[in-house]
């Protein structure tokens, strides 16, 4: 019951946006080290978490970094050993203001 409870007292996660883009295929296999860029997205104000499709079996720590006009203005980090496809990065500090055209 105490576990129960602890679950219904916090407050659910809401979807406030989304680029609304389907998982199609496969883009390739990212090797040790890589980075990827994905530009001229819009963040709403006060967005805390930022939602990313990924595949793998065991998964690596994954670091995600938000842009704006190559400024970072915040982070997230995912521990390794993951597994599946959808990836949640708690972002420090969250995004203020609505913000369009960041890089992710």
């Amino acid at each position: 019951m105490g576990l129960l409870l602890g679950v219904l007292l916090q407050t659910p996660e809401r979807v406030i946006a989304s680029n609304s883009v389907t998982v199609v295929g496969e883009l390739g296999p990212a090797p040790r080290g890589s980075t990827v860029c994905q530009a001229g997205e819009r963040l709403p104000a006060s967005t805390q978490t930022i939602r990313v499709s990924l595949a793998a079996y065991l998964g690596p720590a994954v670091s995600l970094s938000v842009l704006d006009r190559g400024v970072v203005v915040a982070r997230g980090e995912h521990g390794a050993e993951w597994v599946g496809g959808s990836l949640m990065f708690k972002l420090r500090p969250a995004v203020g203001t609505a913000t369009a055209g960041v890089s992710l």
